[in-house]
């Protein structure tokens, strides 16, 4: 399934702004990854975390820890390897808090 039909599925289950949501953060997530040459769907955890790094230099650590929780979401309904749990990431996102 690829990702605008994966959008489409969740129709129903969560309320459109959710969905929204849902599909900008992966979009914004997608085009890093086409940016940087990797494939979103199959990024490891020292990957994802330089994404992390990356939005800090522009965004809240508010609004990256609520864009990380959506895109884990999205991973495990997509039956994706979720990276946003592996430790790079987790020290990723504290090391912006400080």
């Amino acid at each position: 399934m690829d990702s605008i039909d994966f959008f489409k599925s969740l129709d129903g289950a969560f309320a459109p702004n959710t969905i929204r949501a849902y599909e900008s953060d992966y979009r914004h997530y997608a085009a890093w990854c086409n940016a940087n040459q990797y494939n979103a769907n199959k990024v490891d955890g020292e990957t994802f975390a330089r994404y992390v790094l990356e939005m800090g230099k522009s965004l809240k650590t508010a609004t990256i820890r609520r864009r990380v929780a959506r895109l884990s979401s999205v991973f495990r309904f997509m039956k994706l390897k979720d990276p946003t749990q592996e430790p790079e990431v987790i020290l990723a996102l504290k090391r912006l808090q400080r």
